[in-house]
């Protein structure tokens, strides 16, 4: 019973593709695209955002501060994490404006 509703149901939307000849509109005009935006009224370049999960030292020992530029320098916030390996104070100064 499956193998025959799979076929009909596939050649269904055959025929209906076929009748509909529509055309996809998948890339138009896609010379100039601006991906940012802004997130918690804080702007960035791409709609996402950085958040290290807890000790970015293990990793790296720049940590939270080697995130902090490379984010900054993308232009993507990054949220500081509650159990961090620096300092508050050390993550907001190497932050790039």
């Amino acid at each position: 019973f499956q193998r025959i509703w799979l076929k009909v149901s596939y050649e269904t939307h055959v025929i209906a593709l076929k009748c509909e000849q529509k055309q996809p509109r998948i890339l138009v005009d896609v010379k100039t695209v601006d991906s940012s935006t802004s997130i918690l009224g804080v702007n960035s370049s791409l709609p996402v955002y950085l958040s290290s999960v807890a000790m970015c030292g293990l990793g790296h020992q720049d940590g939270e501060v080697a995130w902090t530029k490379g984010a900054g320098e993308a232009g993507i916030p990054f949220m500081i994490p509650n159990l961090s390996s620096r300092s508050f104070a050390e993550i907001t100064e190497a932050r790039v404006p």
